[in-house]
């Protein structure tokens, strides 16, 4: 027999022993071998999800909201043409566009008419200006359920945002009624506040439940603010973390009278006595 006949058949005779021959030493860590296959059922997971957002992109190509170019969410040329509110002008207090020497919008006479006795936020601050344009976003994204403009919105009310709001603040998203949850199938508020938590590093409290009211929408200024008077509770789970809060940002995606800010403050402050503002993508 040739030699390397032998040596296969030696291979090929030698007998197998069973994995749990081995010592126990020599076997895989049971920590490590269910770390592994976290790992490859994660890697699986994402790698379908890879191929379906592919797959999604081939048949129905991204195309911009408001020009219908393929390739992106919302192109270049479209971004730099929305109406940005200049908030250099704009009133500190709220945020009213040119407002920055003598406000139309918060002053004593306009409070009055409101029946306030002041203002109920540090300050406000918006994005752009309420547009057929920026109205078409927003559809798009709470209406149309266009749910990856997220990210988007949450870029620009941050670069609208002052500097100097950031310090030791929390965000807390307008909550969002049951009903309208259903229709559109998120909460589109809630998933701004996420996109805003991601890209600021500023910690997310949903501190607020809402309470049975009518459609804002479908009101005039002083039926909001009617509307809204104890429209909200805070969440019982929130209680002890607002309490270590030193600044509180309301977030909701356009501000029109200011009333569902005001009444959000005003049943924040029932409960803490810190600054607190209202930030929005769009303001009417």
């Amino acid at each position: 027999m040739h030699f390397l006949d032998a040596s296969f058949l030696a291979v090929t005779q030698a007998p197998i022993k069973h994995p749990h021959a081995y010592p126990e030493s020599k076997l895989m860590n049971p920590h490590l071998e269910k770390s592994l296959f976290r790992l490859s059922r994660k890697t699986l997971i994402e790698s379908f999800a890879l191929l379906h957002e592919a797959a999604l992109e081939t048949l129905w190509p991204t195309r911009c909201v408001l020009c219908d170019i393929p390739g992106t969410l919302l192109c270049h040329s479209c971004q730099i043409n929305l109406s940005y509110l200049d908030q250099l002008k704009a009133c500190p207090r709220c945020g009213a566009a040119y407002g920055i020497h003598c406000c139309t919008e918060c002053n004593h006479f306009i409070l009055e008419w409101k029946s306030l006795e002041s203002f109920p936020l540090e300050g406000c601050a918006s994005a752009t200006m309420l547009t057929p344009q920026t109205k078409r976003i927003i559809t798009c994204y709470k209406d149309r359920g266009e749910q990856r403009l997220a990210a988007l919105i949450a870029s620009f009310m941050l670069e609208a945002m002052p500097y100097t709001w950031k310090k030791e603040a929390v965000f807390v998203p307008i909550p969002t009624r049951q009903s309208a949850k259903r229709t559109r199938g998120f909460d589109h508020l809630s998933l701004i506040a996420k996109q805003l938590e991601q890209q600021s590093h500023i910690p997310v409290i949903p501190a607020l439940s809402v309470k049975t009211k009518k459609d804002q929408r479908l009101l005039d200024a002083k039926e909001r603010l009617q509307n809204m008077e104890s429209s909200f509770s805070i969440c019982p789970d929130a209680h002890e973390l607002l309490q270590h809060c030193q600044k509180i940002i309301l977030v909701d995606d356009v501000m029109t009278t200011g009333a569902t800010l005001f009444a959000a403050a005003n049943t924040l402050r029932s409960m803490v006595n810190i600054p607190i503002y209202g930030l929005t993508f769009s303001r009417a």
